[in-house]
């Protein structure tokens, strides 16, 4: 889970969208794959993605080694956070 944070919040600070905003995300587990869209749902960027060492099966504890699967929408950003950036 740390590593798929990481990634994300390393993928959302990446020069080459700070033209368009992402401001949903949806992760597929079985294809291992990202997905970042823009307010009218146009991919922006698809990424190639690591998962726990649990992957399957959904998250239902922190601790339990699955990754979240599903979408997620960026309500907020914090631009002076310790980890670059978070949302």
């Amino acid at each position: 889970m740390r590593l798929f944070m990481l990634i994300l919040s390393f993928i959302i600070a990446s020069p080459a969208l700070a033209e368009t905003l992402a401001s949903k995300i949806i992760v597929f587990k079985n294809e291992r794959r990202m997905e970042l869209l823009d307010s009218e749902s146009k991919v922006l960027k698809t990424y190639k993605i690591a998962l726990g060492a649990e992957p399957a099966g959904h998250k239902t504890t922190e601790g339990d080694e699955r990754t979240p699967e599903g979408n997620y929408t960026i309500i907020s950003r914090m631009e002076k956070s310790r980890f670059h950036r978070s949302l």
